[in-house]
């Protein structure tokens, strides 16, 4: 009996994450985040450099980003995979939608 009750787990949903109708702003909202999760990592040794001032330009020119279509963009592939990054559900959320947005420079 013992057991049997060992092997019970309850499966978590996460909750839906909502974000303001106000566009995502890359400089204010996003880079700040690869900064501060990422660029540990991804600091100039490891492409992409993810730090504030280099990010942008990495994530674009190295085609991690598909503009208008989060589920095609590799960033999203990486930030979704469990490589070793802690961002949250809301900041996932964020860049999901700023890629969502055209990916803008802004």
């Amino acid at each position: 009996l013992v057991g049997m009750w060992s092997c019970q787990c309850e499966t978590i949903v996460p909750k839906e994450v909502e974000l303001s109708d106000e566009p995502i702003s890359y400089a204010v909202a996003i880079a700040p985040i690869f900064a501060d999760k990422c660029a540990g990592c991804h600091g100039g040794g490891t492409s992409p450099n993810l730090t504030l001032d280099k990010s942008y330009g990495e994530l674009t020119s190295k085609g991690l980003v598909v503009a208008g279509d989060p589920e095609g963009s590799k960033l999203m592939e990486k930030i979704n995979a469990d490589h070793g990054a802690t961002t949250s559900a809301i900041q996932k959320a964020m860049i999901s939608k700023w890629i969502e947005e055209g990916a803008k420079d802004n």
